[in-house]
């Protein structure tokens, strides 16, 4: 018990002098701080990576065929420091002949589970890569840092499994959430859909699809990083940062690849359950907190997106975090701006 609370007490010594100097970062990883700095222009005019957000483009090996091996370098690295909470349970959620693998996080004591928020959090990575034991130490984080209960969804993935098995699991898992999350010390009339990246369309989608069955009902939504259109559109972010030799964690033969895998030859790419932002809105959605990243082809869509939900009378918090990249918040031990953006999420949801 003593090697292992010395262990412990190691582990938090050596992240917190990482947090604190870029440089020594850059060092221990194996690369010269100075050629770090100088590298940190963008394609953009007037955008630039922060050092660390360098830091973890470079070591995310062979992104530009695989973006999501940087979660590897993520899971390694994480491993070591996985944020404690009182209880991680593994559930399975019968749907229609085969089952739902979701994890339920919280970090309340047993006399306060009564009718804690719940955020049902759908993972990244192309509707093609990801499950919940990759995103463990991130929905522990977020359970620590919101007291609510965070519900892991592990949806189905293509080509294996194509549009509409993910949002068909996603709104299963809410339906799900809304009838039994009671069971489990939280409120069904506090449910939050969260996600990153392909999650965040997944979590929104869920919300257009509450609108249009009339519930489950959705009392918020975060969006973060969001896949919001699969239409062709000149974002400008798609256009500087998918640039041939120039890859920012996406790249635009790893786009098309999870589109091409995820979404059957004849499907209207117009539809409201693939493309949130082709839908109809209106001021009966719930409140939004969209989080983009501005180094990131993905930041433009997620713009639009919030945008839109203004326009139509949609409670919308918008905020870019400066020389991010996309699914930085999944780096918040190493990236101070994944921290703040964590803080963001809860200062929203104590609000609602």
């Amino acid at each position: 018990m003593r090697y292992r609370i010395v262990c412990i007490a190691i582990i938090i010594l050596v992240m917190t002098l990482l947090q604190s100097c870029t440089d020594i970062m850059c060092l221990l990883s194996g690369y010269n701080p100075s050629q770090i700095r100088s590298e940190l222009d963008t394609p953009e005019p007037g955008t630039r990576l922060t050092a660390r957000s360098k830091l973890v483009l470079n070591h995310a090996s062979r992104y530009a065929a695989n973006p999501d091996s940087v979660y590897d370098t993520k899971k390694n690295l994480l491993t070591l420091i996985k944020p404690y909470v009182r209880s991680a349970e593994d559930i399975n959620i019968d749907a229609e002949g085969y089952e739902i693998p979701v994890r339920l996080y919280c970090n309340s004591k047993d006399d306060d589970l009564n009718g804690l928020p719940v955020i049902l959090y759908f993972h990244g990575g192309g509707f093609i890569w990801g499950d919940i034991d990759i995103f463990d130490a991130y929905c522990r984080k977020i359970a620590r840092e919101t007291g609510t209960i965070v519900v892991s969804a592990g949806y189905r993935l293509a080509p294996e499994h194509p549009f509409p098995a993910a949002v068909n699991d996603a709104w299963a898992v809410l339906e799900w959430a809304n009838s039994n999350i009671g069971d489990h010390g939280g409120n069904p009339g506090k449910i939050i859909v969260m996600g990153e990246s392909a999650g965040a369309n997944l979590a929104a989608v869920v919300t257009i699809m509450s609108r249009d069955s009339c519930g489950p009902p959705v009392s918020a939504q975060v969006l973060c990083c969001p896949v919001a259109t699969f239409r062709e559109k000149v974002f400008p972010s798609r256009r500087y940062f998918m640039l041939e030799g120039k890859t920012y964690m996406i790249s635009e033969d790893y786009m098309y690849r999870c589109k091409e895998s995820y979404l059957p030859d004849s499907i209207d790419l117009s539809h409201p359950y693939i493309s949130p932002l082709e839908a109809e809105i209106d001021n009966t959605f719930p409140p939004a907190l969209v989080i983009t990243a501005q180094v990131d082809p993905l930041r433009d869509e997620g713009r639009a997106y919030a945008d839109k939900l203004e326009e139509f009378g949609v409670d919308v918090i918008y905020r870019e975090y400066e020389g991010m990249i996309h699914a930085f918040m999944n780096f918040y031990p190493f990236l101070e701006e994944g921290k703040m953006a964590i803080e963001e999420v809860n200062r929203f949801i104590n609000k609602l």
